[in-house]
């Protein structure tokens, strides 16, 4: 029996891609036959009727509830060959779908069909340029990629808590990082980008060369092309690239008294401080911070205890990181929450003005409801996430499609459970926390990071409700992508 136990496993293979894309044996591979000799010879094309097992591989994502359609993946030898991936699929009325890590969740992914998936995660160069202080990466690099090569060098920029999350996708977003502070968001550290455009042209999209489409880019860049190749600022290390980071428990009597430390803290450049409420053995959730500055120890300590020493805890750990192991190793190991196992996961998101202590408590105490009533959702959590502002907001306003410098706090609200039985409660429970987060959070109306968007907060709350930036968003849309090419993502419309 041992000996055909791989062809039992064919039926499994089939009914899943049966389920997830039932539209799938419908199909034909000629996308082979006339695509493949167009296509560099590093490039491939992986179909679920050649290799079912990597095809769902390579379109999984890390969030499950949203799934987008594909009926091919083409995994790129070459910056050239995105483009020509464009101009097929516009020939054949193709929907596309570019991709490196594949840990966007907006609800709009669903809305995409029988497309063909871009993998991009092979374009992973990283060329440092010491003498102008930049470096140039490629669409498939991770924040990890980034943090490894720049500590090496030692030299630095903004880059994203999770390590496993590809550079490019969080920049478009805007992209927040504990360096921000002292060097702004990753999207404004972007210098130039390599751009495919919805008509299969490449073009370079800098301050100088197609500068509208360069404002778009860095906010709502998504919507736009595929950036193959971008360059990026980059800055001489500060501490020797060495951060202090204290991580505490609390006990959850602690809740008020946590939060309006935090926003009574006079933050400096060089400090981030996150919380996390995580479930505990016993479901009972735990409060977790993570204090770190990349000042030296003594004077990150001196704040740390001005500010939050008079707070009990329960215990605490103080320890020196470098800069390339803090995601992993520093603040409460967040670099491991988008890249944990793919289990099912729904997410909302909120941007604060302030932290309203009672309204924490109550979301702490709907949060022990939840798991209370869902056991299983034991990959659940929120994380609260306070970065320093100063050169963020040092950014005029209307230089970028980024509509939340005037954002002091991030919350991410995550559930996690092993499979769909748990959506509508995960959504009440979601909804209703956000909900409430937005009533107290000063804003005038709800605003969400466009990276930890739902997809269903409406356009106002993810680009920002001015509307001449609504409108000039729109028009570039109309120009650039007509047809609504990139559209699975959080689309903004050309009308």
């Amino acid at each position: 029996m041992k000996k055909y136990s791989g062809l039992l496993l064919v039926p499994a293979i089939v009914g899943v891609l049966a389920v997830v894309y039932p539209n799938i044996f419908r199909r034909t591979d000629a996308i082979v036959a006339e695509l493949g000799p167009l296509l560099s010879p590093g490039a491939s094309i992986v179909l679920p009727t050649s290799n079912a097992t990597l095809f769902i591989e390579l379109t999984r994502r890390y969030i499950e509830v949203m799934h987008p359609d594909f009926s091919a993946v083409v995994r790129v030898g070459a910056e050239a060959d995105v483009p020509v991936i464009i101009k097929y699929a516009n020939r054949k009325g193709r929907p596309i779908l570019a991709a490196n890590r594949r840990h966007g969740w907006s609800v709009s992914l669903s809305s995409v069909h029988n497309a063909i998936l871009i993998d991009i995660s092979t374009l992973t160069t990283i060329n440092i340029d010491a003498a102008v202080n930049t470096v140039t990466v490629g669409g498939g690099v991770s924040a990890a990629d980034v943090l490894g090569t720049l500590y090496a060098a030692k030299k630095q920029t903004t880059v994203g808590v999770c390590d496993c999350v590809g550079m490019l996708g969080a920049s478009l977003g805007g992209g927040h990082g504990r360096l921000q502070g002292l060097h702004g968001l990753m999207t404004d550290n972007i210098v130039s980008v390599q751009l495919a455009t919805a008509s299969g042209e490449m073009i370079t999209v800098s301050n100088t060369s197609n500068a509208d489409l360069f404002w778009a880019l860095r906010g709502a860049g998504h919507n736009f092309g595929i950036i193959t190749e971008a360059v990026y600022r980059i800055y001489d290390q500060i501490n020797d690239g060495f951060q202090f980071d204290a991580e505490i428990i609390y006990a959850p009597d602690q809740i008020e008294a946590l939060f309006t430390a935090i926003e009574e803290f006079t933050q400096t450049p060089e400090t981030s401080i996150f919380v996390i409420f995580v479930p505990g053995p016993d479901l009972i959730p735990i409060v977790s911070l993570s204090f770190s500055s990349y000042t030296p120890a003594a004077q990150a300590l001196s704040q740390f205890e001005a500010s939050f020493g008079h707070l009990p805890h329960l215990t605490r750990t103080d320890s020196i990181v470098p800069s390339d192991q803090m995601n992993t190793v520093g603040s409460l190991g967040l670099g491991h929450v988008a890249c944990q196992s793919r289990e099912r996961k729904n997410t909302y998101g909120a941007s604060l003005k302030r932290y309203d202590p009672p309204t924490i408590r109550a979301v702490y105490d709907s949060f022990a409801q939840f798991l209370k009533t869902n056991p299983a959702a034991t990959g659940s959590g929120i994380l609260w996430e306070t970065y320093p502002v100063h050169a963020v907001q040092a950014v005029p306003e209307a230089e970028t499609a980024y509509a939340h410098r005037q954002e002091r706090h991030l919350v991410m609200l995550l559930a996690g459970y092993p499979n769909s039985t748990l959506d509508s409660a995960a959504n009440t429970w979601l909804g209703s926390v956000a909900a409430a987060l937005h009533s107290t959070g000063g804003f005038e109306r709800p605003m969400v990071y466009m990276n930890y968007a739902q997809g269903t907060e409406g356009l106002g709350a993810l680009y920002g409700y001015d509307e001449w930036r609504l409108e000039r968003l729109k028009a570039l849309k109309k120009r650039y992508d007509p047809e609504g090419v990139f559209s699975g993502y959080h689309a903004i419309p050309s009308e």
